[in-house]
């Protein structure tokens, strides 16, 4: 192999099934009556699950057009977890 070779296991590496890059894709606020909502651009009925800062699930369930709500949340740190085709989008949840 000469020197500008690159080894064959460095290529066609398989990257993560997670896409916290394209969390952008899901969004998140808290309304004036503190109801955090959470929507998933071009989501539709997709499997999620909220889980505290211990890993701890605390809601899970499957969005509805690609949104859910959740009215009863104390204030904390979350991580939603929501798994499209394309693999698990994660994205952490600050209730200040």
């Amino acid at each position: 192999m000469s020197s500008m070779e690159k080894p064959s296991s460095t290529l066609n590496v398989e990257p993560q099934k997670v896409y916290d890059k394209q969390s952008n894709m899901l969004t998140w606020y808290v309304t004036e009556s503190g109801n955090v909502n959470v929507w998933l651009q071009h989501g539709v009925s997709e499997n999620y699950k909220l889980t505290d800062i211990n890993g701890r699930i605390i809601k899970q369930g499957d969005l509805k057009e690609g949104r859910i709500m959740f009215t009863d949340l104390e204030r904390a740190l979350y991580t939603i977890h929501v798994n499209t085709a394309k693999g698990t989008i994660r994205k952490e949840i600050d209730i200040q």
